[in-house]
C-alpha cells in the first residue's frame, strides 16, 4: 500500500536475475506465497572456496 522506492535498475528484473543465476549454475524462483506475500529464492551451487 505504500509507493515503490526509486531504486537504480538495469530494467531486466527477474529475467536478468535468472540469467545471472544460470551463468553461475544456479536457479531463481519467484512467486506469491499462501499468506499473501511474495517469495524470491536464489539457489547457487557451493564451491567450497569460502574463508
Amino acid at each position: 500500500t505504500r509507493p515503490a522506492l526509486p531504486l537504480p535498475s538495469a530494467h531486466y528484473g527477474l529475467v536478468g536475475l535468472q540469467q545471472r543465476a544460470a551463468l553461475l549454475g544456479g536457479t531463481v524462483t519467484a512467486g506469491p506465497t499462501v499468506d499473501g506475500g511474495y517469495e524470491l529464492r536464489l539457489e547457487l551451487p557451493a564451491t567450497g572456496t569460502g574463508p
